[in-house]
């Protein structure tokens, strides 16, 4: 794909395959948005379960004090 496009910036058609750039395109988009949306939900249990352990460790501490 990446010397088909050199090819076409010097100016040289091979053939014309717009619908080839239209597929990767059409492609690369929606799995772009699940890689960043897989992150995200990760990142955001990752948060969570560090915020429960730091309820959990303050919750303890308070019980060991009295």
């Amino acid at each position: 794909m990446i010397i088909g496009n050199i090819i076409l910036v010097y100016g040289y058609q091979i053939f014309d395959f717009w619908w080839y750039r239209l597929l990767i395109a059409g492609t690369v988009i929606p799995v772009y948005y699940i890689l960043v949306l897989t992150i995200r939900y990760y990142d955001a249990k990752d948060r969570e379960e560090k915020a429960k352990d730091r309820l959990l460790k303050n919750y303890q501490s308070q019980y060991d004090e009295e």
